[in-house]
């Protein structure tokens, strides 16, 4: 049993890693080069400020807008201007799945 919890545990972790590189690599993209890709959908995420400076709420949702992203299978996102309401900041994008290469 206690090798079974083990093992359970390594494959968690291991599918955690695997994910977290694939929302790394999702890359910012403008409107021009985003006409050319798979619209894949919105991607909106809130994060409360509590006790988290502006700054690192705003890093918190982007991050989360990057990994819901690359769970729908983009390539890119291209955001849209941020909001703030109360204590809350909130970070959305717009999904996008391309074959283009990044040439900046």
């Amino acid at each position: 049993m206690k090798n079974l919890t083990l093992a359970l545990l390594l494959f968690a972790a291991a599918s955690q890693a695997k994910s977290g590189d694939l929302w790394e690599s999702i890359a910012d993209i403008d409107a021009t080069r985003a006409a050319h890709c798979d619209f894949l959908g919105d991607v909106v995420e809130s994060k409360r400020l509590g006790i988290f400076f502006a700054a690192e709420a705003v890093k918190i949702a982007r991050d989360r807008v990057r990994r819901e992203a690359a769970e729908r299978g983009a390539t890119h996102v291209l955001w849209m201007p941020l909001s703030s309401a109360g204590m809350v900041q909130t970070a959305s994008g717009k999904a996008y799945r391309c074959e283009i290469a990044e040439t900046d």
